[in-house]
């Protein structure tokens, strides 16, 4: 029975490795295809499934503010991961707190954009195919901050 139980627990940690590698891959496949809606609704839908998963908060935030033009939709995306990341028990607490100070650098970042760019308050997701273009010649290769991203991979106990 122990074995059985072993292996389950095996099978799961397994699955959630392979659907977070999955995250990080087909995000960077999406993002070198540049195609905005596309990201957008991936990540929404994964936000449906996990709605309380900071990698998936933390990339939506990204979208927001690099994509969207969208600064004080990325800093809602930004507290929330904060928040999921504070209640989240698949860190140590050494581990959780230097995650939670990288994130707060990202987030005071955003917040900066706001002012920055004069963004109005109540704001919107904006489109605009010739600033997309221009973030997108930025981050040729990969998703931008992958590497915060695969951090929170890499830090899970």
């Amino acid at each position: 029975m122990k074995t059985i139980q072993t292996l389950s627990l095996f099978f799961i940690a397994s699955f959630f490795c392979q659907a977070s590698e999955t995250l990080l891959t087909t995000l960077n496949e999406k993002w070198v295809a540049q195609n905005t809606t596309d990201l957008v609704n991936y990540l929404d839908s994964q936000l449906l499934l996990y709605p309380n998963d900071p990698q998936i908060l933390f990339a939506r935030g990204v979208v927001a503010a690099e994509l969207e033009q969208w600064a004080r939709g990325a800093t809602n995306f930004m507290n929330q991961a904060a928040k999921s990341l504070e209640l989240s028990d698949e860190y140590n607490a050494t581990n959780n707190k230097i995650l939670l100070s990288e994130l707060q650098w990202h987030l005071k970042f955003f917040e900066a954009s706001i002012v920055h760019f004069n963004e109005p308050n109540p704001s919107y997701p904006q489109t605009n195919s010739v600033w997309q273009t221009e973030i997108f010649s930025g981050w040729q290769h990969d998703f931008p901050y992958i590497e915060f991203l695969q951090k929170l991979d890499d830090l899970k106990e």
